[in-house]
């Protein structure tokens, strides 16, 4: 139904649903992870991750170049060349072996992202320091820089960081 009763599954509650199952296996959640999260059968799962494979084969071959790299290196690697070992890449474990590819998976998406944000906040950090204004980074969240800032500098600051994680030059 559209928006029904309590109880009722919406359209929001399965666009949702689709976008956690599709993040899920976008990196590397297991058949049996699935099964257990939704309610369903091991075969179930296992289906419906074979179909969404089928429907993303671009990034399936992605994930498997990447899990091959990181068999014949023992890492993961971002865009920008940093390196995460994963040692347990080879395990006879299939636990500890999927683990390991998912995290070789994870480390060029989340670790490029988290190169490209430190990338951010050191130009930003200058061009605070350059204008000696008083606002001052506090944390990082994923992809996101959280800034102290005074009231009389939150429009410009904001303004500041916006413009240099938009500027796609400074990225090698």
């Amino acid at each position: 139904g559209k928006k029904g009763n309590s109880g009722e599954i919406t359209d929001d509650d399965r666009q949702r649903a689709k976008a956690a199952v599709s993040f899920g296996l976008m990196f590397g959640r297991a058949a049996m992870a699935l099964a257990k999260d939704l309610g369903i059968s091991l075969e179930e799962a296992e289906e419906m991750r074979r179909k969404y494979f089928e429907r993303v084969a671009v990034f399936r071959r992605w994930c498997q170049n990447v899990v091959q790299f990181a068999r014949q290196s023992g890492c993961g690697t971002t865009m920008l060349g940093r390196r995460g070992r994963v040692p347990e890449i080879g395990a006879a474990d299939n636990g500890r072996r999927s683990e390991a590819e998912r995290v070789a998976v994870n480390t060029p998406i989340q670790g490029t992202a988290a190169d490209m944000t430190l990338m951010a906040l050191n130009r930003f950090n200058a061009q605070l320091k350059e204008r000696r204004m008083r606002s001052l980074p506090v944390v990082t969240v994923h992809d996101s820089i959280v800034v102290d800032c005074p009231p009389d500098e939150v429009e410009l600051a904001g303004g500041m960081l916006l413009s240099i994680m938009h500027d796609t030059s400074m990225y090698p």
